[in-house]
């Protein structure tokens, strides 16, 4: 038997194939059964921050290696939206553990369907689409950000749909059936509501009341901000 000297031996548990990481493997599903594709992360609470990502196919599975042995949040962002989060939207985390080396096969990780928070954005001026170039560097491009604060006092931010001529709609995932907190803020635009009453650019946050599961989609409009 070849014997090596310590020095030697503590090189080899250095180098990536010798390490003794730990992996996660399992399957993204909804709360209603069905198989979903996500990105899948973890975020690692014990003994030290670490990370690790992988993409579920349509068959839900996934699976992410190389991780440190420790505890870990495993969180989906569901692609196509419809379901929800649970790192942003559960009051308790999905949370694993892993030992050196092992293999953890079988997870299931679920999420609950959602429904979808529409916002219409009215820009008939085109405002929205002018960039800090066209404003000969004088001042900042108008913006505006609409969200929601989850469950977990997380800001979610919603993505643009569609965008058309007149304007955009805005959306994003959120439970079904409560209230949902939105928050509208801008820059150098001003904003007005469904009734055109004004909303402070600054931030404005509101509460969303469902119809039954739903939501009804809010509107919006923007205009130039008025020069000072």
């Amino acid at each position: 038997m070849r014997l090596y000297p310590i020095p030697f031996i503590l090189v080899l548990i250095s180098i990536p194939g010798f390490a003794q990481t730990a992996s996660i493997s399992g399957i993204v599903t909804g709360d209603d059964g069905r198989l979903l594709a996500a990105v899948v992360t973890v975020n690692g609470v014990v003994p030290l921050p670490a990370f690790g990502r992988a993409e579920s196919g349509a068959n839900g599975t996934f699976t992410i290696g190389n991780l440190s042995p420790g505890s870990y949040h495993i969180c989906a962002d569901v692609k196509g939206g419809g379901y929800l989060d649970p790192c942003a939207w559960e009051p308790i985390l999905p949370t694993v553990q892993v030992a050196v080396g092992q293999t953890l096969s079988s997870y299931r990780l679920i999420a609950k369907k959602g429904t979808q928070l529409q916002v219409r954005v009215n820009d008939p001026a085109g405002v929205l689409s002018a960039t800090s170039s066209s404003q000969s560097g004088k001042a900042a491009a108008p913006q505006l950000l609409v969200g929601v604060f989850t469950t977990r006092h997380m800001f979610q931010p919603l993505v643009v749909a569609a965008k058309d001529a007149t304007g955009m709609t805005q959306q994003g995932t959120v439970p079904q059936g409560i209230p949902v907190s939105l928050h509208v803020s801008g820059q150098g635009v001003q904003i007005t509501d469904s009734k055109g009453a004004s909303l402070n650019s600054a931030g404005t946050l509101s509460t969303v009341q469902p119809n039954g599961v739903t939501l009804p989609t809010i509107t919006l409009t923007v205009t130039a901000a008025a020069k000072p």
